[in-house]
C-alpha cells in the first residue's frame, strides 16, 4: 500500500506446490477480508480490524486509495507469481524466450532414467572391453557397478560438483557394504587389526574420473537430441542465461517486490539466480524490495543440494536481518519450555556453527494445551516436555515439565 508496486510485479517463491497454492489462497482471503471490512463500515465510522498491526497500518493509509488498490489487486490476483523455484524458472524461460539463448520446444519430464541407463551401459561396455585384467576384476567385484554409477550421475546432474571424493567413497562403501566407516582422502586406508588394507585404487579413481568427464556431457547431449529436459534443467538453463543482459534485465524489471520463502533450503545455483536477478538491483533502488525468509535450524534438504553456507553468505550479502519474534501457532506453555531449553548460551552449545543460534519467541496464540480426559471426565494437562535419565539404583526415571 505504501508503494506503487502492482500485484503482478510481486514474486513469491516457496519450496512446494502445496505451499505456493496455500500462500496464494491466503493472500486472496486477506485482501477480500480487508475490502469487505472497509465496505461494511458505515460512512463516517472508523474502520476496525481484529489484527492490531493491520489497524496501525491502516491509520497511515488513504482509505480511498486503499479501496482502489485492493480492487485492482483482487482483479489481478491470478497474475501474482507465487510458485516453486522450478515453476518460476519454467515461467521465465517461456515468457522471455525471445531474449533467451536457450533452445525451445523441449518436453518437460520427471526423470531421464532411460537415457541415463543407456549412457551407463555404453560406458561400462567400452570400459570393460578396453580394461586390463586388474581393472576389469575391480569393476566386476562391485555388486552393482551400473547402479553406483547411476547414483553418481544423478548427484552430479542435480548439483554442482564440489568434490569427486564423495563419489570415490560411494563406490567403495557399496563394494564393502559399509555406509559410514570408510573415509577417503588422497590415500585412503583403514586399519584391519595391525595390518593396513589399502582402499584406494588409482585405476578405479581414474575409471570414475573418466565417467565424471563423460557421462554428464553425454546426458546433456542426449537430452538435446531427444528434446527433453528435467525440472533441475530448468534451474540450470536460467543460470546459464544470467550472462545475457537482455534476459536478466527483462526479469528484473518485471518484479519489483520479491520474497523467497524457506530460504534455508536454497542451494548455491538458486541463490546465484536470485542474487543476479534481484539483489544487486534492489540495493541500488530503495523503491524495490527483496526478502529472504528462512531458519537455518530447519535446513533438512542437504541431500538435494541445500547449503547452509549459502544461507550465511546471503545474510552477509544483504546486510540487514530481522527476527520473527511472534509465534501464532503454538501454545504458550510449549513455547516457554522450548525457549528455556534452547536458551543455553554456554561455550559448548551450538547448532553446529556459532552462526546459528536460538532466538526466543513470544506466544501470540490463545490455543489451549493438550490434555487427557479419563473415563470420569476429569481432564489432566499433558506435560509439554519429558526427559528420561538412568539412575544408578532404580534404572530409568522420567521427569516432566
Amino acid at each position: 500500500m505504501e508503494t506503487d508496486i502492482r500485484i503482478d510485479q510481486i514474486l513469491v517463491v516457496t519450496y512446494t506446490k502445496a505451499a505456493a497454492s496455500e500462500l496464494k489462497s491466503r493472500l486472496q482471503s486477506l485482501l477480500t477480508e480487508i475490502k469487505e471490512q472497509i465496505d461494511g463500515t458505515p460512512p463516517g465510522q472508523p474502520v476496525h480490524f481484529e489484527d492490531a498491526t493491520l489497524n496501525e497500518l491502516f491509520m497511515t493509509w488513504d482509505p480511498s486509495l486503499v479501496v482502489k488498490k485492493l480492487s485492482n489487486a483482487l482483479d489481478g490476483i491470478d497474475d501474482c507469481c507465487i510458485s516453486t523455484i522450478h515453476s518460476f524458472c519454467q515461467k521465465m524461460l517461456q515468457e522471455h524466450r525471445f531474449c533467451s539463448q536457450q533452445a525451445h520446444g523441449f518436453e518437460l519430464c520427471n526423470n531421464v532414467d532411460e537415457l541415463m541407463d543407456r549412457i551407463i551401459e555404453d560406458f561400462l561396455r567400452e570400459e570393460l572391453q578396453n580394461a586390463d585384467l586388474s581393472l576389469r576384476s575391480q569393476i566386476l567385484s562391485q555388486r552393482d557397478p551400473a547402479g553406483v554409477l547411476k547414483e553418481i550421475l544423478v548427484a552430479i546432474s542435480g548439483q554442482p560438483l564440489h568434490s569427486k571424493y564423495q563419489h570415490y567413497t560411494q563406490w567403495f562403501t557399496h563394494k564393502n557394504n559399509d555406509t559410514g566407516a570408510t573415509t577417503l582422502q588422497s590415500k585412503k586406508k583403514k586399519h584391519d587389526g595391525n595390518a593396513e588394507v589399502s582402499l584406494d585404487s588409482e585405476e578405479i579413481m581414474a575409471f570414475i574420473d573418466r565417467f565424471i568427464s563423460y557421462a554428464p556431457n553425454k546426458l546433456i547431449e542426449s537430452k538435446i537430441t531427444q528434446q527433453v529436459c528435467t525440472f533441475d534443467d530448468l534451474i540450470g538453463n536460467v543460470e546459464k542465461e544470467l550472462g545475457n543482459p537482455s534476459f536478466t534485465k527483462s526479469i528484473s524489471d518485471q518484479f519489483k517486490a520479491v520474497l523467497i520463502d524457506e530460504f534455508q533450503d536454497t542451494d548455491p545455483v538458486q541463490y546465484n539466480i536470485f542474487k543476479s536477478l534481484f539483489l544487486q538491483k534492489t540495493q541500488k533502488d530503495p523503491s524495490r524490495s527483496l526478502i529472504f525468509v528462512g531458519d537455518p535450524k530447519q535446513s533438512i534438504y542437504r541431500f538435494r543440494g541445500a547449503d547452509i553456507e549459502t544461507y550465511a553468505k546471503a545474510r552477509e550479502d544483504i546486510g540487514c536481518t530481522m527476527n520473527l519474534e511472534n509465534n501464532y501457532r503454538s501454545n504458550a506453555c510449549l513455547l516457554e519450555i522450548i525457549n528455556t531449553f534452547f536458551a543455553d548460551r554456554s561455550p559448548n552449545y551450538s547448532f553446529g556453527t556459532p552462526d546459528i543460534v536460538y532466538s526466543s519467541v513470544k506466544a501470540k496464540s490463545d490455543k489451549l494445551p493438550l490434555y487427557r480426559e479419563d473415563s470420569q471426565g476429569k481432564k489432566t494437562i499433558l506435560p509439554v516436555f519429558e526427559y528420561w535419565y538412568r539412575d544408578g539404583k532404580d534404572g530409568l526415571k522420567a521427569e516432566e515439565n
